[in-house]
């Protein structure tokens, strides 16, 4: 699969194909096997990205445990309304762990960014070290905790929807996940920008052992589509 292609893949799984399949499959089957069916593009398309990388590191490992979580709570929800609201309440659920790692210093953005940047090249211990002594600890916990706000508002959203016009509010669900999701990898773009100068900074100065020399960090558009393209599929991976 060219790499090129994956942010076009994501917003096909993860936000057409649903919708095509709900509006379409509605019409011959029940709402909550329509659900179900709209939903496993995004589940098949996820485990085939997941898969073909083949080691498990931190992130891939987590988003495989949300993934067949999410699943198995759609499976057990047996209607499309309780569907729904067993969605907002995971989201809920999302916000808490988000909120509960950054209370204890163990923001779960510090992992998923390890995991990226030691693809990059970085050695892991290295930069764990290094995030958690600057600035950058400070700013994954801002990631970890803006990203638990946007599963709480999204939760918020569905609640109120969900009390007003039941499941006719599937589609708007979609649309407005995926509009959140966007946004928030939008925002972990510049915080990944922030640290990649950073560190490169202290890799400067560990290297010159002299006084700090800022090193210029040239991100280019296949740069800036690469962890945006990573950071939307991340995010898209919460619910199904």
């Amino acid at each position: 699969m060219r790499k090129d292609l994956h942010l076009l893949l994501d917003i096909l799984f993860y936000f057409a194909l649903p919708i095509f399949c709900w509006e379409i499959g509605r019409e011959y089957l029940p709402d909550y096997i329509a659900m179900i069916f709209s939903s496993l593009p995004g589940i098949i398309y996820s485990f085939l990205r997941l898969i073909k990388t083949g080691i498990l590191n931190f992130t891939r490992t987590f988003l495989l445990i949300n993934i067949i979580s999410g699943l198995f709570v759609d499976l057990l929800s047996g209607s499309a309304l309780q569907l729904l609201w067993n969605n907002a309440f995971y989201s809920l659920f999302l916000c808490l762990l988000y909120a509960s790692s950054c209370v204890f210093n163990k923001p779960l953005f510090l992992y998923f960014s390890l995991d990226i940047l030691e693809q990059q090249g970085y050695d892991r211990s290295l930069t764990k070290e290094l995030l958690v002594e600057k600035r950058g600890l400070r700013i994954l916990k801002m990631l970890t905790f803006f990203n638990g706000i946007r599963e709480f508002v999204y939760a918020l959203l569905l609640i109120n929807l969900l009390t007003k016009y039941g499941v006719e509010i599937y589609t708007v669900s979609i649309l407005t996940e995926q509009l959140l999701n966007f946004l928030m990898s939008g925002i972990c773009i510049i915080a990944f920008i922030y640290l990649y100068k950073l560190l490169n900074e202290i890799v400067s100065v560990k290297k010159l052992g002299g006084p700090l020399r800022k090193k210029v960090v040239r991100l280019s558009i296949q740069w800036l589509y690469f962890h945006l393209e990573r950071c939307y599929f991340f995010i898209s991976n919460h619910h199904f």
